[in-house]
């Protein structure tokens, strides 16, 4: 089962992991921007990045939800179906695992990356704020 049967099949991990992804990624571009407007300095320049960090963090282990429910079933499927088609269940059992692993880590390293650099500037605009530069 691919990444996106399993969605489609509403796996609950793949379904948490969908949409963590999707409100992180929001949140992300928003935090953009509102840091890189023309008025940056009428917000809090640190506000959001704590749930940012904590969805950030989120995303590998509904990864690894996913993985542990995949492998969960297919030994489930082993014990229950012998012959040739108990080797296709664990293969697709296995396969889903991976994926929900992959999809967990993709979405969280490039997120990574750009919450530091929303990071970054937020430090710049509070040490505007604080000094009290333009």
């Amino acid at each position: 089962m691919s990444l996106l049967a399993a969605l489609a099949h509403g796996d609950g991990a793949v379904v948490m992991l969908a949409c963590t992804s999707l409100t992180l990624y929001a949140l992300l571009g928003h935090r953009t921007w509102v840091l890189w407007s023309r008025s940056p300095d009428l917000v809090d320049p640190a506000a959001g990045l704590g749930v940012i960090r904590a969805l950030i963090t989120a995303l590998p282990l509904l990864g690894l939800l996913g993985s542990v429910g995949g492998i969960s079933d297919t030994f489930r499927d082993l014990s229950l179906i012998s012959g040739g088609a108990a080797t296709r269940r664990a293969g697709t059992g296995i396969g889903l695992a991976l994926a929900a692993t992959q999809a967990g880590l993709v979405a969280a390293i490039p997120a990574v990356i750009w919450e530091r650099l929303i990071a970054a500037r937020a430090a710049v605009l509070a040490q505007r704020l604080t000094t009290g530069a333009a």
